[in-house]
């Protein structure tokens, strides 16, 4: 027989009652921001390591619609992981679709105004746009 680092049997895991185990989250959950930040967005999974504060802070516009379309891609992943093994939970399934189509927005507004964020986003026949844009190294400030 296999023991644990308490002499318990692994034999005697057999038996639990998965039904007792409580693996649910709260829905509390922090704002998309602070959940960024914390990279966690449901308030009783969050767990401060040695009083550690992170806090993005953007100094232009561009940035800032970088940074909002970080923080709603991180809340839309988190919430998918819930869904995961909750697909029957309602609120949180309302808070993902507003959360998707948030993030679509500001995907948008950014493509918009300064190009495509990503490959599949180039749009044209005729030139290929994606070489368009200056690089972020190619960007003095």
């Amino acid at each position: 027989m296999l023991f644990d680092e308490d002499n318990i049997y692994f034999d005697d895991y057999k038996n639990i009652n998965i039904e007792n185990v409580n693996i649910n989250r709260s829905k509390t959950l922090y704002s998309y921001e602070e959940g960024f930040n914390k990279g966690n967005l449901f308030k009783d999974l969050y767990s401060k390591y040695k009083n550690h504060v992170y806090k993005l802070n953007v100094s232009n516009d561009k940035d800032k619609l970088l940074l909002d379309i970080q923080t709603h891609t991180f809340a839309l992943k988190d919430l998918n992981l819930y869904l995961d093994t909750h697909p029957e939970d309602q609120s949180i399934l309302e808070e993902f679709n507003k959360i998707k189509n948030k993030l679509d927005d500001l995907k948008n507004k950014y493509e918009n105004k300064y190009g495509p964020l990503c490959l599949n986003s180039v749009n044209s026949n005729k030139d290929f746009t994606w070489i368009n844009n200056p690089w972020p190294w190619d960007i003095r400030r």
